[in-house]
């Protein structure tokens, strides 16, 4: 982010990134969450600014996810109307509760050597 002295940006993000642009020793004060990185592969520095978050704003979310107002909707069912191997009511085909869902695979002829299905 911002840095207090010319010498350090070069320190901070490698030797000559300052005279390529990278002038985070001029960064004002009064905008927080500016900084300059590199990114792989290209020599000159990128210019970011990250998203500020009031107090506010992270009061209002964490008041909205842990409401316990939400609408709570049904789990899909299937094309077929039977309900998905991981749906809650019914535990699962094994008729545990896991997160694995099952995959049916329909051989159309077609070779299809680049996908697996998982």
């Amino acid at each position: 982010l911002r840095l207090e002295e010319a010498s350090y940006v070069d320190m901070a993000l490698g030797e000559g990134v300052r005279e390529r642009g990278a002038f985070a020793d001029q960064i004002p004060d009064y905008m927080p969450g500016v900084a300059y990185v590199k990114t792989e592969g290209s020599r000159e520095p990128l210019r970011v600014r990250a998203a500020y978050t009031s107090d506010d704003d992270i009061t209002e979310l964490v008041r909205f996810a842990t409401s316990h107002d939400a609408t709570v909707l049904d789990f899909p069912n299937r094309d077929d109307g039977t309900e998905s191997a991981d749906s809650p009511d019914t535990g699962g085909e094994s008729g545990e509760t896991d997160d694995i869902e099952h995959i049916e695979v329909i051989d159309d002829g077609e070779d299809d050597d680049d996908f697996d299905a998982a």
